[in-house]
C-alpha cells in the first residue's frame, strides 16, 4: 500500500501508491521552489515499489503481493522524462528492500521468507546471485554505510517481528550479524545521516514511533 521514493539530483521523486487502486502516478518536489510536478507515469502499476537512484536516473522494481507483475525493472530518465524497461529480476519478489554500493543495485528479502539477494548491473543490464541472507525475512529495510548493506528488521512466519542486523559486504561477498535493534519491528523506515542508520517507526505488533540509532 506504499509509494516508493528516492532523492535524484536534489528532487524527490514520489513512485506509485494506493489510493483507491495500485497507483503509476510519478511526482517530483523541487525543495527550492517548494513545488510539485507531474512526471511520466510508470508503464506498469506496482505495489510498494522498490524505488533508488543509480547515475543520475531512477530504478523501480515492481514488488508487493499485488504488484502488475512482481520483479520488472523500469528505469527513468529525468533528461527526457522516458522510461525503458531492463532486465526483469529472475525471482519476484514482494515485501523486498533494495540498496546501492558502487552502482550495483541488490534487492533482497521476499514474503516468500526468501533469503536470496540478486544484484543487477546497470552496464550489462542483467542480474546475478549473490551470497544469501542469514535470515530469511520480508518487510525489513535496508542502509548503506561504508560500502556495505545493512539489512534490518523485518518479520518470517515463524518467529514474528525481528531485530536482526545483519551487513553485507559486496567486495568478500559475505555477510555478519551486527548489534540487534533494541526494538523489534517490522515495516521500519532506515535513513543514514553522516554514517548513522536510523531505524524509524515500524510496527510490533502495534504502530510504532521509536527511533533508533546505530553507528556501525
Amino acid at each position: 500500500m506504499t509509494l516508493g521514493a528516492a532523492v535524484l539530483s536534489g528532487k524527490i521523486y514520489a513512485v506509485g501508491g494506493f489510493n483507491n487502486g495500485i497507483q503509476r502516478n510519478v511526482e517530483m518536489y523541487r525543495p527550492a521552489t517548494n513545488t510539485w510536478i507531474n512526471r511520466k507515469a510508470l508503464p506498469d502499476r506496482t505495489f510498494d515499489p522498490l524505488v533508488v537512484a543509480i547515475n543520475k536516473n531512477l530504478y523501480v522494481v515492481g514488488s508487493g503481493n499485488r504488484s502488475e507483475p512482481p520483479g520488472k525493472l523500469w528505469v527513468y530518465y529525468p533528461a527526457t522524462n522516458a522510461w525503458i524497461e531492463k532486465a526483469s529480476m529472475p525471482t519476484p519478489v514482494g515485501g523486498s528492500a533494495a540498496g546501492v554500493i558502487n552502482g550495483i543495485l541488490y534487492v533482497m528479502g521476499s514474503s516468500s521468507d526468501l533469503t536470496s539477494v540478486e544484484a543487477y548491473n546497470p552496464s550489462l543490464d542483467s542480474w546475478t546471485n549473490v551470497a544469501p541472507m542469514p535470515t530469511g525475512r520480508y518487510y525489513l529495510a535496508v542502509g548503506v554505510v561504508g560500502g556495505k548493506l545493512y539489512a534490518i528488521g523485518g518479520q518470517d512466519s515463524n518467529s514474528g517481528v525481528l531485530n536482526n542486523v545483519e551487513a553485507y559486504d559486496p567486495v568478500t561477498n559475505t555477510w555478519t550479524e551486527e548489534t540487534p535493534m533494541p526494538t523489534p519491528r517490522s515495516l521500519l523506515t532506515v535513513v543514514v545521516i553522516n554514517g548513522v542508520l536510523y531505524a524509524v517507526g515500524g510496527y510490533n505488533p502495534g504502530t510504532l514511533n521509536t527511533v533508533e540509532a546505530f553507528t556501525p
